[in-house]
């Protein structure tokens, strides 16, 4: 589906969200880790 196809692409584009260690994180398109706050 398209719209689906929008999703993975602006999800690409901006920060990808990630579980670790049960947490979730921000990941950015760079591979860098957002610190905790």
């Amino acid at each position: 589906h398209s719209e689906l196809n929008e999703n993975k692409k602006y999800s690409l584009r901006s920060s990808i969200w990630k579980c670790f260690e049960g947490k979730w994180k921000m990941i950015f398109h760079q591979g860098t880790l957002m610190p905790k706050q």
